[in-house]
């Protein structure tokens, strides 16, 4: 990818984890390192974030159950 903003920003990563996973963007944006388990070739889901009028991107526990979960992670995305 030779687009250098889109580079900067870490965007071509975010779209690869984006296909490899099926994650909503905000499920996406709101993984933390420590929810991705390498040698399980896991992460879990457990927030997303949403934009709050007034107080920017807000981080919060999913609506429901089903909400948090863990998903395989696809060989193309563990390396």
């Amino acid at each position: 990818n030779d687009d250098e903003v889109a580079q900067s920003h870490d965007l071509p990563d975010l779209v690869v984890f984006l296909l490899g996973t099926g994650c909503r963007i905000g499920e996406a944006i709101a993984v933390q390192a420590g929810a991705v388990d390498w040698s399980a070739e896991t992460v879990t889901i457990t927030a997303n974030l949403v934009r709050v009028r007034g107080a920017g991107l807000v981080r919060h526990d999913g609506k429901t159950f089903s909400s948090r979960r863990v998903l395989p992670l696809p060989g193309f995305l563990v390396k």
